[in-house]
């Protein structure tokens, strides 16, 4: 599968857009894992051709902390092409609302979480585009999962450190 950018992936839709749904969604999907996978199955299963927008490494940066992403865009873009739900990828420099009126998907899918202002969808359903939501996989996210691990990594630490103690006292 071949990465693109705004304007090659535009031209290439071209030919699709009088017979197809084009759908698009966008992540930064960091850390790849089941409730990501589920999320674009649903987008997949409303649309004839799927866009997922990757966050590229500065726009993480911003969202998430100069920590972010822990893996590369590079690597995110192949974890989500080596799963074949995408029909093109996007390298996504920009917000949607940048994006949409020179991509022009059909459908613009978002988790049920991600509040968009009342401009902003005014702005999207101005350019024809229906806004689809589904549920936000509750207890899962690649942020839990990276907390969870820093905890683990911290409690295993405190043991060691504890258990060093113990035995330079024996």
């Amino acid at each position: 599968m071949h990465n693109y950018n705004l304007i090659q992936l535009t031209l290439s839709l071209d030919k699709f857009r009088h017979n197809y749904v084009i759908g698009y969604t966008s992540g930064v999907f960091d850390i790849l894992h089941s409730a990501h996978i589920d999320y674009l199955h649903k987008c997949q299963n409303k649309c004839d051709i799927l866009v997922i927008g990757v966050d590229d490494d500065y726009l993480v940066a911003m969202k998430k902390g100069i920590d972010r992403p822990y893996q590369c865009l590079t690597e995110r873009l192949e974890n989500l092409s080596r799963l074949g739900i995408a029909s093109f990828l996007l390298k996504k420099t920009d917000s949607f609302t940048k994006i949409a009126p020179v991509l022009c998907p059909d459908v613009y899918f978002i988790p049920h979480n991600k509040e968009l202002s009342k401009s902003k969808m005014n702005s999207i359903e101005s350019l024809g585009i229906t806004i689809e939501t589904f549920p936000y996989t509750k207890g899962l996210s690649t942020t839990l999962i990276i907390k969870k691990l820093k905890n683990a990594m911290k409690y295993s630490d405190e043991n060691i450190n504890a258990s060093t103690l113990k035995q330079s006292h024996a």
